[in-house]
C-alpha cells in the first residue's frame, strides 16, 4: 500500500476508463453487425468517455505533473519519462479529433472508423499502463502531501471523485471490485460514475462487458482552479 498518498481515487478512475475502452472496442466490432459510427456513439458511450478522460487528464495537466517537473531536476531519465507520459496525453487528444472527424464525415468507411479507435483504445490502456508503472511511483516518492493535496481537490471538483477519509485505502481496486462498491471513490454524482441503473450484477468485474454501455455520465468542466489554488 502506498503510505504517502492515497492512490485509490487515480487507481478507481483508470479502471473506469479501461471499462469505457472496452465498450468503444466492442461498438466498433465488425461481430456487432450495425454501423460503428452509430454503434460508438450509443452502446459505445463516445462522448461521455471524452468527458471523462478530458476531466481526468486535464486535472493531472493543471495540477500534477507541473508540481512533479521541478522535483525532477536532475534526473533525466524520470523527466524523460514525465515527458512521454505528457507526450501521450497530446498523441491521445489527436486520436480522438480524428475519430471525432471520422464520426463527422458521412462517407467515412467502417475499416477507417475500426482502425482509428483501434489506436485510441491500444494507445489509452498503453498510457494508463505506462502512467501506473513509471510515473505514479514518483509522485509517490517526490510530490509533496500538501501538493498532494492540491491536486485531489482540483480532481475532486471537476470529476466528483474524491478521497474519502473513512473509506479504506488501497493502490488500486481488487479482483471483482466495481466503480459502484460501497467503498468506492466515485460517488453516483461523479461525471465518471457508472450508471447506477446498470444491473448489479454487471458490475462484478470493472472489466465485465455488459457493465461498460453507458458507464460514464458528460458533465461541463470547470474553468481551473480558483485562486486559493495556485500551484507553487
Amino acid at each position: 500500500m502506498n503510505d504517502r498518498h492515497d492512490m485509490t481515487v487515480m487507481h478507481t478512475v483508470h479502471e473506469v476508463l479501461r471499462q469505457h475502452l472496452r465498450a468503444i472496442a466492442d461498438a466498433v466490432a465488425p461481430a456487432t453487425g450495425g454501423d460503428p459510427r452509430e454503434e460508438l456513439l450509443t452502446a459505445g458511450g463516445w462522448e461521455p468517455f471524452k468527458t471523462a478522460l478530458r476531466l481526468h487528464h486535464g486535472a493531472e495537466d493543471d495540477a500534477l505533473w507541473p508540481v512533479l517537473r521541478p522535483a525532477l531536476d536532475g534526473r533525466p531519465f524520470d523527466l524523460a519519462l514525465l515527458e512521454s507520459l505528457e507526450a501521450e496525453h497530446l498523441a491521445i487528444d489527436l486520436l480522438i479529433g480524428a475519430v471525432d472527424e471520422a464520426l463527422a464525415t458521412p462517407d467515412t468507411g467502417p475499416d477507417l472508423l475500426t482502425d482509428l479507435t483501434g489506436s485510441l483504445v491500444a494507445g489509452v490502456l498503453g498510457h494508463l499502463g505506462h502512467e501506473e508503472r513509471a510515473v505514479l511511483p514518483l509522485v509517490t516518492a517526490l510530490v509533496t502531501e500538501e501538493q498532494w493535496a492540491r491536486f485531489e481537490r482540483l480532481h475532486a471538483r471537476r470529476t466528483g471523485a474524491g478521497a474519502d477519509p473513512a473509506r479504506p485505502r488501497t493502490d488500486r481496486p481488487g479482483p471483482g471490485t466495481s466503480p459502484l462498491a460501497p467503498n468506492s471513490p466515485l460517488p453516483p454524482n461523479s461525471p465518471l460514475a457508472p450508471d447506477p441503473a446498470l444491473a448489479p450484477d454487471s458490475l462484478a468485474s470493472p472489466l465485465a462487458p455488459d457493465s461498460l454501455a453507458r458507464s460514464l455520465r458528460p458533465a461541463a468542466e470547470p474553468a481551473g482552479p480558483p485562486p486559493e489554488e495556485h500551484l507553487t
